[in-house]
């Protein structure tokens, strides 16, 4: 039986199955076969749906870690930079790193969702919340890395170009003023980014209120009152 299925397996091949490569092949064998069609159309069926809610779990985890942030700086943001996603907070003026009024609690969780997310598949969507995370973090070298390896795999989504902007708007902040140049380098950076964002979504707040900030720390005034406007 096994070897009369077998021999038959090959005239159910159309005469371009050279253009089915990887597992495009095989699949389309084993589905074609008159005896095991059911059978793959139920394992067809068994994998969408599995998919399917990997999918939705793997969104709602995204949404938790997104909601458990604005939750740990929802009585102060983190950063003179706005981030993306998190909700307004009023902002303490800080010396150097000192760490900002935060619920740790959710912090810690958003962290552990986060880093598990990106060590399971990286993406441009888990990398960008990994450098999320490290934005809210002050870890201003490592966010700015994350989020440009986010950017190479999707280098038109606002949001990303946001934060990282951000990233490298209060790196440029902690330099010195010894540091002049390099420090106008990366403002400039940061400043590239946020309009980058505001033209791919002209009436996103946070890169419109980030670019005011950096105009200010150039020392334009006449472009920062206009970006305020």
């Amino acid at each position: 039986i096994a070897e009369r299925r077998f021999r038959l397996i090959p005239k159910t091949i159309p005469k371009d199955t050279d253009n089915y490569v990887g597992l495009l092949g095989p699949l389309y064998v084993w589905f074609q076969a008159s005896r095991l069609r059911p059978l793959a159309a139920a394992a067809l069926v068994i994998v969408i749906m599995l998919g399917a809610f990997y999918f939705v779990y793997r969104s709602d985890e995204s949404e938790t870690a997104l909601a458990q942030l604005n939750r740990a700086f929802e009585k102060e943001r983190p950063l003179d930079a706005r981030i993306s996603g998190f909700d307004y907070a009023p902002k303490t003026t800080q010396r150097g790193s000192a760490a900002p009024n935060v619920d740790v609690t959710a912090r810690n969780l958003a962290e552990r969702i986060i880093l598990d997310d990106a060590a399971r598949v990286e993406t441009a969507n888990t990398l960008h919340s990994l450098g999320r995370l490290y934005l809210a973090k002050r870890e201003f070298k490592e966010a700015d890395k994350t989020l440009k390896r986010a950017l190479e795999l999707s280098p038109d989504d606002p949001e990303t170009l946001n934060d990282r902007g951000a990233a490298l708007l209060e790196s440029a902040k902690l330099l010195g003023e010894d540091d002049g140049g390099k420090r106008l380098e990366i403002f400039a950076q940061a400043l590239d980014n946020f309009q980058r964002a505001i033209d791919l979504k002209n009436d996103f707040a946070p890169a419109l209120f980030n670019k005011a900030v950096t105009l200010g720390e150039l020392n334009l005034p006449g472009r920062e009152a206009q970006a305020w406007r």
